[in-house]
Parts: C-alpha cells; structure tokens; sequence
C-alpha cells in the first residue's frame, strides 16, 4: 500500500484484497476508519472545494474508484495498479462479512432504492447481518442527522456504507464522523442504485477498459452524460500539462 499524486489529490494504490484485510484488522482492533474513493468526477471537483481536497488527503486510505484516474497515474509516470471499486466486488466483500461476523448498515439513495438494494443483499446473502438501511435523503445538519447517527449507533454495525454522491456523503461524513459509533465508514457513491438494479452494472470488459462513464451514460443521459462529456476532456488536458511540467527540467 503506497500514496500517490494526481493533480494534487492523493491517491492510495492498493489491491482489492489489501483493502478488505484492512477494513478486517481495523474491526479486529476495534479501531476507527475513514474509507474514501476519488475518480474524475472527484478530482475536478476537489479543485473547486479545497475542503474535499484536504479531506481526501487528510485520511489514511482513498482508493481509485475510476479506471481514468488509474490512467492518468501511468501517463504521470506512476506504475499504478489497476482502481479499486467497491462496485466490482461488493458480493465479495458481503460473503467476506458474513464469513467473519462482521455487520453492515446501509446508508443513501431514495428509500425505495435502498429498500431494494437491502432486500438483494437479504436474497444474495443472507448470512450477512444487515445492521439496518436507511435512505439519503433527510437534513444533513440538526435533528434529522441526529435522529439518523442515533440508529446507525444503535445498530452496532462494524461498517457503515455512505451513499450520497460526492460532495454530499464526504461532506456529512467530515462533519459526523466523531459522532459515529461504528468501525469503518465507507463512502460509495452510487453503489446502492447498481445493489438495487436501478442500474445495470457494466459488463467486466467495459470496466477493465475505462469505459463505464459511456455505459451508465447510455442508461442515464440526463445524469451522466453531459458530466462526463464535459469533465473526461478537461481531466485529460490537465493530467497532460501536468505530465509536461514535470518532465521540465530545472532551470
């Protein structure tokens, strides 16, 4: 496990099997644990919040969640590993959990995505403590967070998985962390909506191959399309300044 840079933002590269020892011994240890990922999407906009930089960097593991962000790495000249998302082996890291003992609270999307989403997991693996699940969308700040941070503290999950979409899910776990009576706090962005079947996950190929942003694109276009049409372009130019200004040799 080592860091690296992107465009400022660090990146940790690591296995898939290397993170879920990780997340073992930090609930072995009955530690605590920030998880985050960044792929394109998140290094653009870590430029226009310089908070979501600094807590990007700040904690111990952020993973590469897009293939895009792993190329930009190789063409800065860092012999990355191939990303890490959870949305490639969720089913692996529930029959891992339910193998160990360890629980699991659901936390994100609309309450009827996240209904669906833990009824699959009940159905696919149904050895897993499910702590309990509960939709992303109440106030972030006051009496609806309090409510919500209650449950989730009540619960006695050893891991809590956060679903808001980036900004949003790092933003409430920046502010709630110290508050959280769990092991493991995991942001995963729309993990819940692929859990669900709200969206189909793309075929192993298109992800090996950097080409899921076209896959969801091609099932939501109003969400993803014109983000990805716009970003891909500007992530790509500026990765190649970079790349130039440091092959520049010292004056």
């Amino acid at each position: 496990m080592r860091e690296i840079e992107v465009l400022g933002n660090k990146i940790t590269d690591l296995s898939t099997r290397e993170l879920l020892g990780e997340i073992d011994r930090v609930i072995r240890d009955d530690a605590f644990e920030i998880v985050l990922n960044t792929n394109v999407h998140g290094i653009l906009l870590s430029q226009r919040l310089p908070w979501l930089k600094a807590f990007r960097n700040s904690v111990r593991i952020t993973h590469c969640d897009g293939g895009g962000v792993a190329i930009a790495a190789r063409i800065l000249g860092c012999a990355m590993g191939p990303r890490v998302s959870l949305n490639d082996f969720f089913w692996d890291f529930a029959a891992r959990c339910a193998d160990v003992g360890h629980s699991v609270f659901l936390l994100g999307a609309t309450e009827q995505v996240i209904a669906r989403a833990e009824e699959a997991v009940r159905a696919r693996c149904p050895a897993l403590r499910i702590a309990g699940a509960h939709h992303g969308y109440f106030a972030k700040q006051g009496p609806q967070t309090d409510a919500v941070i209650r449950r989730i503290n009540e619960s006695g999950a050893n891991v809590l998985l956060v679903g808001f979409g980036m900004p949003l899910q790092e933003r409430w776990i920046l502010d709630h962390a110290a508050r959280l009576r769990v092991n493991v706090v995991w942001a995963v962005g729309g993990l819940f909506d692929l859990i669900s079947g709200d969206l189909a996950m793309a075929p192993r190929w298109v992800r090996a191959h950097a080409l899921e942003w076209m896959w969801l694109s091609l099932q939501r276009p109003g969400r993803f399309f014109g983000r990805y049409l716009l970003e891909n372009p500007e992530f790509l130019v500026q990765v190649l300044i970079e790349r130039a200004q440091r092959s520049r040799p010292l004056q």
